[in-house]
């Protein structure tokens, strides 16, 4: 168990969810999946202005009080 502050302060490789005080390992997916989201990432981030967007791929977000996800990650 390890708390949010310690959990946002730390700096994971592959970075990793946190969810109710537990780290949790993310399946960061194969080449393909990979390459896919960068296609879609690049089309976004040529058409930032027009849409008025930002991109960050894999960025993380807090769904909860108490869990961090990061998106696009594969589940079991």
């Amino acid at each position: 168990m390890i708390s949010v502050d310690e959990y946002l302060a730390a700096n994971y490789r592959p970075d990793r969810d946190h969810v109710d005080g537990v780290v949790e390992q993310r399946n960061i997916g194969l080449k393909n999946h990979s390459r896919l989201q960068g296609e879609v990432l690049f089309w976004f981030h040529q058409r930032r202005g027009a849409l008025a967007i930002a991109t960050f791929p894999e960025q993380r977000v807090r769904v909860s009080e108490r869990r961090f996800r990061i998106p696009d990650s594969l589940r079991d």
